[in-house]
């Protein structure tokens, strides 16, 4: 998996993955504020922030899922392909 950061529309978060495609909250300066565990989204393949705080994932087995900043479960799953 190569990074994909999506920095939020207050410039102040980034949304990564890391190379096992485990996805991360990132403050401006690079601190880490969230991880996701594994069992709530795991593979990310890419992000796209839907409002402040919400966005969704796409994992590699093709799932779209929205989750919040906020951290936490999922909001809902959807198979994609």
């Amino acid at each position: 998996f190569e990074p994909m950061p999506r920095v939020a529309d207050d410039n102040t978060r980034v949304l990564v993955q890391d190379g096992s495609g485990q996805l991360w909250l990132v403050g401006k300066g690079g601190e880490p504020t969230y991880v996701w565990p594994r069992e709530v989204v795991d593979q990310v393949e890419d992000t796209c922030w839907i409002g402040a705080d919400d966005f969704v994932a796409l994992t590699n087995d093709g799932r779209v899922i929205r989750l919040s900043a906020q951290g936490g479960a999922a909001a809902w799953t959807e198979q994609d392909s």
